[in-house]
This record gives C-alpha cells, structure tokens and sequence, in this order.
C-alpha cells in the first residue's frame, strides 16, 4: 500500500480522493491541512506538525467489498490500540457512537480523536471509501481552545511527542485492522462501544432512551418503553461515556 505524506494540503481526505484516480489504495498524512473538516461541517483544527492527520482511501470491488461500517469500526479500534499501547495505564479510553475517542486521565477529560468516513456511490454500488481520522498528538488545550472538550497525548504525558513515530505506530495499527476478518472487527467495536443497555438523551426531542440494541447497519436501536426509535448518528444523543 502506498503511503504519501505532504508538508500542507487542504484536507487528506481531498488529496486521498485524488490519488484514487491512479491508485486502488492508499494512505495520506500532511504536516498540517489548512481545511480540514469533521463531521456534518464542523472543521478540524491542528498546528503544523502537531498532530497526526491520516486519511486512508481505497476502491470498492463488488467481489471483495466490505461494509462502511466495517471501515468506521476499523479507524475507531485503531485510534483506541494506538492509545493503550501509550497512555498510563490510569488513563480511561472510551469510544463514542459511532467513531470519536474521549480520554480522561486523572480530573482531566476530552476528545482525542475523531473520524470522518466518507462513501462515493456508483449508482447503487459503492465506487470508493474515504477513512480520515485526526489524532490530537502534542496540540495543547490552549492550541484546541476552539473546543473546550479536547485532549491531547500531550497533556497526558507531560512531554512533547514525537510525530514521526507516532504517525508510523498509528498506520501499523490501523493496517493491522483493516486486513482483518470483517465479522470480528464489527463485533469487537460494538463490544468496546459499551452503549448497549446505556441511556441516551435525544436532542431534537430531549427524550432519554435505553439503547437495546446495534443493527446490523451500526445503527442504534432504542426504546423509552412505550416508544421505539433507531438512531443513524452518534451527533444526535448525548450519554455519560466514564460512568
């Protein structure tokens, strides 16, 4: 698989879509992306050379495809195996519905990592997927203050990381997942996700369901008990992730 790291881009998951054009696979990092976005608009936020922005890009054969989820589920697992092998061990590691990873460490808590997964359709047939994640690596609170709710490897270890390796150990582990049965890392993220059974606030209706159950979509299923609903994105609930 071949990897190409630039010095800026607009975004990895723009520059990974561009070189589908001559690859079948690909991986993506940059020093720093001056339009890095998020989910549903949001942007993501990095200094130069502070962070690992990755984004990994491959075409969908009909013959050997895998499901969206099994690649949201991968770049998720990912980005919790790269933790645990660098975190003390008093650090607590919790994924978010559907793909986002919260720490808290000590009175400390916040966002680490998100995900943006995107899907080029075919017609009815998926043509490409997109997988961009950002980790916040030696970003400090003060370099994220435009989310409150962030953390950084950084903050935890006290001492500033370096990029180089720790882009190099993250894409081992991610590599690893992706050549992985589909089956078992579906099955592994709905374990770690640790939602089902867990209250929920909706926050268009501000209603608080219990989560029964994950589809074979990755969608949640949920109920108040007089009334049932499923819930295709994790921006719409809001749950305790440590207790």
């Amino acid at each position: 698989m071949k990897h190409y790291h630039f010095d800026e881009v607009q975004s990895t998951n723009d520059t990974a879509r561009q070189l589908l054009i001559s690859h079948e696979e690909v991986i993506v990092t940059a020093s720093v992306q001056v339009a890095g976005r998020g989910r549903n608009g949001h942007s993501w936020n990095s200094g130069k050379d502070s962070d690992i922005l990755f984004s990994y890009a491959a075409t969908i054969h009909s013959l050997n495809s895998k499901k969206p989820l099994f690649y949201q589920a991968c770049a998720a697992l990912a980005v919790q195996a790269f933790l645990l092998e660098l975190l003390p061990k008093e650090a607590r590691i919790a994924l978010k519905y559907p793909n986002d990873v919260y720490v808290q460490y000590h009175n400390e808590e916040g966002k680490i990592s998100g995900s943006l997964i995107e899907v080029e359709y075919l017609g009815k047939e998926i043509k490409s997927i997109i997988v961009g994640i950002g980790i916040n690596v030696n970003s400090t609170r003060n370099d994220l203050k435009v989310n409150s709710q962030s953390i950084s490897i950084r903050d935890m270890m006290k001492k500033q990381m370096n990029i180089s390796e720790m882009t190099s150990l993250f894409i081992q582990k991610f590599i690893s997942y992706i050549q992985s049965p589909e089956h078992l890392i579906i099955n592994d993220w709905m374990d770690n996700l640790k939602i089902t059974g867990r209250q929920v606030r909706h926050l268009q209706s501000n209603l608080i369901y219990t989560v029964t159950s994950i589809n074979q979509d990755g969608f949640l299923v949920c109920t108040t008990g007089s009334e049932d609903i499923t819930l295709h994105t994790g921006d719409s609930i809001r749950y305790d992730l440590f207790n």
